[in-house]
C-alpha cells in the first residue's frame, strides 16, 4: 500500500482580503496593507493548498497523488503537473487526495475532474468547521514599483504552484487594487 504524503502546501505571510460586490474573490496582500475595497479576512501566516475542480459536482480535490495507467506514481506537486500537463491522455488515472467540502480522503479517476477549469488556490483557516477558501489573486508589495501590474514572468516570489493557480499581481504597499484587475482572467 502506498503511504500518502499530506497535499502540497505553501506559506506565506501577509493579509487575506473579502473583494466588496464579489461573493467569492479573495486575495492576498503581502506584506503591509491595502487599500483595497474589502474586508480583511485576518493577517496572519498562511497556508495555500492546490485543487482540481471536480465535474458533475461543486467540490474539488486536493491532490496527494496520481497513479497513471502503467502505475507510474506521482506524489505531491508532481501529481498537480502530471493532471494538469497530461490528464486527458490518462482518464483513468487514479486521483487520490482530499475533498474541499468535506476535508475527507477520496479516491478519483482524472476522468471526474475537469481539467479546462485549470488549478485553484485555497487559503487554509486552521480552526474552522469548512477551512478552505478560494484565493483569485496575490498583491506582492514592492516599493519599487508605483502601480498594480502583473508580476514580471521572472520575478521568483512566487512559488511555481501559486504561478500556476492565482492571478500574482505586484505594486507598491497600501495601494489600490481595482475588482477587474482580479476577475482578468490568468490563463
Amino acid at each position: 500500500m502506498v503511504r500518502l504524503e499530506p497535499p502540497p502546501v505553501v506559506e506565506i505571510e501577509g493579509a487575506l482580503f473579502c473583494v466588496r460586490n464579489s461573493k467569492s474573490t479573495l486575495f492576498m496582500v503581502y506584506p503591509g496593507k491595502s487599500a483595497t475595497s474589502g474586508e480583511l479576512v485576518g493577517s496572519a501566516r498562511w497556508e495555500f493548498c492546490f485543487g482540481l475542480a471536480l465535474l458533475m459536482e461543486s467540490d474539488d480535490i486536493l491532490p496527494q497523488m496520481v497513479v497513471d495507467d502503467f502505475g507510474r506514481l506521482f506524489p505531491g506537486e508532481a501529481g498537480i503537473k502530471f493532471a494538469l500537463e497530461k490528464g486527458d491522455s490518462f482518464p483513468r488515472a487514479d486521483v487520490m487526495g482530499v475533498r474541499l467540502a468535506k476535508s475527507e480522503p477520496d479516491h478519483l479517476f482524472m476522468k471526474q475532474i475537469d481539467l479546462a477549469r485549470g488549478l485553484g488556490c485555497f487559503a487554509r483557516f486552521p480552526l474552522e468547521s469548512n477551512p478552505y477558501c478560494r484565493v483569485d489573486a496575490f498583491l506582492w508589495a514592492d516599493p519599487s514599483y508605483r502601480d498594480v501590474r502583473l508580476l514580471p514572468p521572472l520575478d521568483t516570489r512566487a512559488p511555481e504552484l501559486l504561478r500556476m493557480s492565482v492571478r500574482n499581481l505586484i505594486g507598491p504597499p497600501g495601494s489600490l487594487v481595482r475588482e477587474e484587475d482580479l476577475l482578468t482572467t490568468i490563463r
